[in-house]
């Protein structure tokens, strides 16, 4: 189960034994949806009944709770409505449309500037755009602690948690009595989870410390300390600190997954990057980089991107 190619083999099953079969796994049951319309109306018309995620006991010791962790609870729904209002259609075209702009003509610099280091460049530029609307910080260079530190925790979070990172203990409830020196997957879990709580209990003092001298930005951490944002329930200190950490592991990991899988297939597929390039300078001309307000304007480039989240999605 731990095979990176996993994905074709439960595709394979799909196509023999359809768009939703279940999997036998010791004592626990696994279940498959890879059909579109089984997914929405299980998924979403009966969210309640069947969208609760399963227990994990290794990712329970790595993070305790979150909003991609947390079964349906007044928690989870308090970090939703948060994340639904701040980042919302409307959010987006507005003041988040402006950042992204702004450190998009950052990134183009780099790249030119220092073509060899693209992997750099891409993650930089992600992890400062959410950095920027989470906690008010924006990483002007890769080495900055915002983006390289959040690039970090994020990498050894998500590598911690993949199928086949630590053995099936949900599957093999013994494994969970066994003493550390026969649990070095234990021992990995409780050294990850004060890795993470440590990193993101930093970035909360960062924001405190320029809180203190009266900087306050329109960030969702300084929007919520100052109350402007409004919860349903209340959140502990390392509740919000985690929940503002797993905004930006999500939004920077993903966004640049996808950036870097675009820029590979671009390398590789030469003339594409001349059929986008003509459509460009087409609606845009020589003087101005594309803006959003081009968008409808340019179906190609959007194939492009939509090819790269289908090729490889996140």
């Amino acid at each position: 189960m731990a095979s990176p190619d996993l994905y074709k083999k439960i595709r394979d099953w799909g196509d023999q034994y359809g768009g939703v079969f279940s999997l036998k796994l010791a004592s626990g049951t696994a279940v498959f949806l890879l059909d579109r319309m089984a997914i929405h109306q299980l998924l979403e018309k009966k969210g309640s009944i069947y969208s609760d995620r399963p227990r994990d006991h290794v990712v329970s010791i790595i993070d305790s709770g979150g909003l991609a962790l947390w079964d349906n609870n007044p928690y989870w729904r308090t970090e939703r409505k948060l994340t639904s209002s701040s980042l919302s259609p409307a959010q987006v075209e507005g003041k988040l449309r402006q950042i992204q702009e702004a450190e998009a003509v950052i990134l183009i610099r780099d790249l030119i500037t220092t073509p060899h280091m693209f992997f750099d460049h891409v993650k930089r530029t992600t992890a400062s755009i959410i950095d920027i609307i989470t906690w008010g910080f924006r990483a002007p260079t890769y080495a900055d602690w915002w983006a390289s530190g959040a690039c970090e925790v994020t990498d050894a979070l998500f590598s911690g948690i993949t199928p086949g990172a630590y053995p099936p203990v949900d599957q093999f409830a013994f494994l969970k009595y066994l003493p550390d020196i026969l649990s070095p997957w234990r021992v990995r879990a409780r050294q990850l989870k004060e890795k993470v709580d440590s990193f993101w209990g930093e970035a909360r003092q960062r924001l405190d410390e320029r809180r203190q001298k009266g900087d306050k930005r329109d960030s969702i951490a300084d929007n919520l300390l100052d109350g402007i944002l409004s919860i349903d329930t209340p959140l502990t200190d390392r509740q919000l600190n985690d929940f503002l950490g797993f905004l930006v592991s999500a939004g920077s990991d993903t966004t640049s997954g996808s950036l870097l899988t675009s820029i590979l297939h671009l390398a590789a597929h030469p003339h594409a990057q001349k059929k986008a390039q003509s459509e460009i300078d087409q609606i845009c001309g020589p003087e101005r980089l594309p803006r959003r307000s081009d968008h409808g304007k340019l179906p190609y480039i959007n194939c492009i991107m939509k090819e790269g989240m289908r090729i490889r999605p996140v």
